[in-house]
């Protein structure tokens, strides 16, 4: 009922097909076929010369760390659960792969799908996000929308950083707080 992609995702030493129906234990093939070609068409799988039959090594490894993301995220989508967590989605990803997962779940969200995800990263929980929560030591402190959050300084309290928005690119960064 609840998709969900942990931050150090497990990705069976085994085929796409194997992966696909731990997730989805009941599908049939033609259920699983259908997934495969719905991953691939939103870029969530790439590269995958014996179709649902290729072998993707002990964690993945004959993945990218992007690769690895976007396979893990295939294998929730084929679950078609209407709700999804991710537990820092674009951990071990360099700047551009994250982009690239955080508007594949953009699009995830934009067709339908809750999506819940913990961000550390404050720019891109910002900007990727319709609505923040932000705990400390275990403690809710808020939920805002971005921009409303933004203008709190909450985040500069919590995090001990000083919040910058650079209206021409309309994007968010942070510096260190300095006293």
């Amino acid at each position: 009922q609840v998709g969900y992609v942990p931050q150090d995702p497990l990705i069976l030493n085994a085929s796409v097909r194997e992966n696909l129906t731990r997730f989805h234990p009941n599908a049939t093939e033609d259920e699983l076929i259908a997934a495969l070609r719905k991953a691939m068409a939103w870029g969530f799988v790439s590269r995958l010369p014996d179709g649902l039959d290729t072998v993707l090594g002990d964690r993945g490894v004959r993945l990218s760390g992007g690769e690895r993301q976007k396979a893990y995220l295939a294998m929730v989508i084929a679950q078609d659960t209407d709700l999804i967590f991710l537990d820092e989605p674009t951990t071990y990803l360099d700047i551009g792969k994250q982009f690239e997962i955080l508007e594949l779940i953009r699009r995830l969200n934009r067709e339908g799908k809750t999506i819940v995800m913990v961000l550390h990263d404050l720019a891109h929980a910002l900007t990727y996000s319709h609505r923040i929560a932000v705990m400390e030591k275990g403690c809710l402190l808020a939920v805002q929308q971005p921009e409303e959050l933004f203008k709190s300084g909450l985040l500069n309290d919590v995090f001990g950083v000083e919040g910058h928005w650079a209206a021409e690119e309309k994007t968010y960064y942070f510096t260190p707080h300095h006293k």
